[in-house]
């Protein structure tokens, strides 16, 4: 078990879930098919420290983000481009794979562009989705989002 557990390194209610269904061969083969469509992506902190995050293709950056709580992707609308508290910078490394910001996505960075600093490689996470192209993908969390969120102040 412990040795599969390091092998798939996904978050560990899912990794239960499908060794429950390693009980036989066809059980095994079936999921661990599953396993070959995860993919990772490297959030960066302002003060350089990496979070490594695993999950299954097809989900955005900013799902992943908030579904293994990476601070600084707020993600106050949930995905729905109204809000720009899932901008991240791409590193310059992917940003050729992951492609720039058009249409609707790249109004929203302009109009924001006054609260935040917006660099070439600016994105909104929640328009990302994660593919096996982009498996290993490195994102730059801002120092600060626009309207994030902050605790009240109590006194």
């Amino acid at each position: 078990y412990n040795r599969l557990v390091q092998a798939y390194p996904i978050h560990p209610e899912v990794f239960d879930r499908l060794y429950e269904d390693w009980t036989t061969i066809a059980g095994f083969q079936r999921t661990r098919g599953v396993l070959k469509l995860m993919a990772k992506v490297i959030y960066v902190q302002p003060d350089g420290k990496a979070q490594t995050c695993f999950n299954f293709e097809g989900m955005t950056v900013m799902h992943l983000a908030v579904g293994h709580l990476v601070d600084g992707i707020d993600a106050v609308c949930g995905g729905v481009m109204q809000c720009g508290t899932c901008h991240c910078y791409i590193d310059p490394a992917w940003s050729a794979r992951v492609g720039g910001a058009s249409g609707d996505e790249a109004l929203m960075l302009a109009a924001m562009a006054d609260a935040i600093e917006i660099r070439p490689t600016s994105r909104l996470s929640c328009q990302i989705h994660i593919t096996e192209e982009l498996d290993g993908l490195v994102v730059h969390v801002p120092s600060g989002q626009p309207g994030a969120l902050t605790p009240p102040s109590r006194g």
